[in-house]
């Protein structure tokens, strides 16, 4: 099943495949964690962390959040917030932002 064709996807590579020399690198432990937590956020959420850290249009933020909503963890669009982020310390700000102002919305 070529995914590729099937969905509209905003980036060509495959996730994990082809790495620049400037993108991020994670432990598969950390990487699984990053994952759920991602997975954990809302969709307006996903799309800041796309917009922000990687720079994915704001045109194009519905599809890719949508990606990674329907494809979970194999999502292309999710492996390419983890490996082009700006840094790994801004997503994990980004990240404990995001879920701090979620647990505060509950109270």
């Amino acid at each position: 099943m070529n995914r590729n064709k099937e969905q509209n996807i905003k980036i060509k590579r495959e996730p994990y495949q082809n790495l620049r020399a400037d993108e991020l690198t994670w432990e598969n432990a950390e990487r699984q964690e990053i994952e759920s937590r991602i997975l954990a956020l809302r969709n307006d959420q996903i799309g800041a962390l796309a917009s922000i850290l990687v720079g994915f249009s704001e045109k194009d933020l519905y599809e890719v959040v949508q990606e990674i909503r329907e494809s979970g963890v194999g999502a292309i669009h999710l492996a390419t917030i983890l490996s082009e982020a700006k840094s790994k310390e801004k997503l994990l700000w980004w990240l404990d932002y995001f879920e701090k102002e979620n647990k505060n919305q509950l109270k």
